[in-house]
Order: structure tokens, then sequence, then C-alpha cells
């Protein structure tokens, strides 16, 4: 009688371990985030009846039966699929717990948590769109764009990256004599080609004079930039006093954040040139800064009704007078770049 016990014992703890070994509750994961209307699915080998429950609640029937070619080993049979259509903002925000039945019996239970901006509703009438720079590799932007239906972001479009390195916000640059200035960089996509960014920097020199930071006079440069390399010009119509044209190249590195080198390519008249051609610059981020200093959108009414006679204005028009020629230089150096990344012929 005693063995029949502890037979009987062993049989009852097993059942779970068998039951897990027959299925599993693959969305959401262990420790995830959720959001919007979305599944739980996962699959299991052999049940007439598959029953989702969100933290101790009533028992919920999942569509069961769909197709699951990378079951057939486990199970013998492709027809293991199970999945729930969900709105997980009914949830609340917080840390929920999800469990999976199998002819009433569990077989996995995962926790999770809820972010809601909705108030446990229905989100109507609302639009957005983000881009994510660098994703899901440096080379290549996300367009992420709000989705009604499926209370969610999804995505929308997906582009070469207009700036792999997202450079946005002030970097220190430092010449080969020590001298320092301080960068502050803002890009946005170009209006015709999004693959593109339109750039703004202004270079401001910086010096210590008895123990006394001291910044000299902006310099307003402009340009176009994609990936990881950039054109700037300096134009006396917005106040540079030269004509000049510099390259920008940003890197990756392994223990740290990304550092830039800038060149000074060319410059005219060379009496009025703040540096030799050929002078050039190690870029590294500096602290952030606020970054509506630099947005034109950000401007005050009174300075958008001055048009030209704001710096952002003459940057703009500049900009747009100068916008063919700096596609033209931008797409000749990455070509240029391209060939030169290319494995010699045998």
């Amino acid at each position: 009688m005693r063995r029949a016990i502890i037979l009987s014992a062993l049989f009852t703890f097993a059942l779970p371990v068998i039951s897990q070994a027959q299925g599993n509750l693959e969305i959401p994961q262990n420790g995830s985030v959720q959001s919007g209307v979305g599944i739980v699915s996962g699959w299991y080998c052999e049940a007439d009846r598959i029953e989702i429950a969100f933290d101790g609640g009533d028992p919920i029937e999942a569509s069961y039966g769909t197709t699951r070619q990378d079951t057939v080993e486990q199970c013998g049979d492709d027809d293991n699929g199970f999945a729930l259509l969900w709105a997980f903002q009914l949830l609340g925000p917080g840390k929920h717990e999800v469990v999976a039945y199998a002819d009433g019996v569990e077989f996995r239970r995962r926790t999770f948590s809820v972010t809601d901006i909705s108030d446990g509703g229905f989100l109507r009438g609302a639009a957005a769109e983000a881009r994510v720079q660098g994703f899901p590799t440096l080379d290549f932007d996300v367009v992420l764009k709000w989705q009604e239906a499926n209370q969610n972001f999804v995505i929308s479009d997906y582009l070469l990256s207009m700036d792999s390195f997202d450079v946005t916000g002030l970097w220190e640059a430092t010449d080969t004599d020590g001298n320092a200035s301080l960068i502050s960089w803002f890009t946005r996509p170009d209006f015709e080609d999004p693959s593109f960014g339109q750039v703004w920097a202004v270079v401001t020199d910086v010096q210590v004079v008895n123990d006394v930071i001291q910044f000299g006079q902006g310099v307003y440069l402009y340009g176009q930039m994609q990936k990881d390399f950039a054109v700037l010009i300096a134009d006396p119509i917005i106040r540079s006093g030269y004509e000049g044209q510099y390259h920008v190249t940003f890197e990756e590195q392994l223990d740290g954040p990304p550092i830039g080198f800038m060149e000074l390519v060319s410059c005219s008249p060379m009496a009025s040139c703040p540096d030799p051609v050929g002078t050039t610059w190690l870029l590294e981020s500096a602290l952030p800064e606020d970054e509506s200093d630099l947005y034109p959108g950000e401007v005050s009414a009174s300075e958008a009704d001055a048009g030209e006679e704001t710096v952002v204005g003459s940057i703009q028009q500049a900009m747009e007078a100068n916008r063919p020629r700096l596609m033209e230089i931008l797409r000749e150096k990455l070509a240029e770049r391209e060939l030169e990344s290319l494995p010699d012929a045998p």
C-alpha cells in the first residue's frame, strides 16, 4: 500500500514536467513588455482545448490547431499552434502573469509587464511617426508609425541611414595642436530623399583664460549626411566670413561612444579662413544639450516673421540653394568609399 502511495505521488509530480515537454508558451516572453493589441501564442502537441488565463482570472479559450512546421520533430505532426488575440491595455499598467492550460492542466506560465497609454481604453484619432536611426544595423533606419487598429507602432519604412550614430547634440573638436572647439549638431531627414539627412552645426572656439572658459564667435555650417559621412559648408551668407567645405566621418568604438574626424578640404579667401586647408579635428561626444536651440522649427514667432533676417532663415535659404551641389558631392564621396571597400581583383 505504501509503495502504491509513493508511486502515485511520483506520478502526480511528474505531470507538469510531461506537460511542459509537450508544449510551450512563446509569447509573451518571460520578463517582456507588452502594449496595445497583440497575441498570446505557442504550441502544444495533443489537446482538445487550449486556454489562457491572466492574473488568476477565468480561462479564455484560444484558437488551436494552426500549422507549425517547427513542431513536427517534437510532436510527430504540425497542427499544434495556438493563439489568442488580446488587448493588453485591458490588464492595466504594471506586472502581470499569464498561464496556459491544455485540457485544464497548466503547462506553462509567464510574467510580463504592460505599458498603457490609453487608461485601459482604445486610443482613437492619434497620429505619430518616429525614426529609429542605425537599426537593425548602423547602415539602416526604420520608421515607426502609429497604427490605431494595433494600438501600437509598426514599422512603416526601411531606409538607408541618414545618420547612423544619431550625432545630434554637443561634440568636442580638438585639432592636432590641441586647440579645442565645441560643435552643436542637429540632423533631420532631407525633404526630397529621407535616406539623406540635412545637417546643421555651430562651431565655437573655446579658450581658458585665467581659469575662466571663454567662447569665441560661432561659425554656422550646413550640409548633407548619409550613414557615417557628412559634407558641410561654411557660407558667407550665414555669417561665416569665408567659403569652406568640411568632410566628417564618424566611427564606432568597441569600448566607448562613437568618435568623428573632421577635415577642412577647401577654404577661400585664405585671409579669412580660420584654419589652413587640411586641418583635421578629432570629434568626441560631449555633454548633451537642449536640441531646441538648433531645431529650425523651434524659433519664436517674431524670428519666423523676420524670415531672411534670422540666422535660421538664412541657413535654410542657403541650404536650399546649395542642395544639388551638396548632394552631388556627397554621392560622389560615398561612391568613392564604396569602391575603396571592394576587395581587390585576383
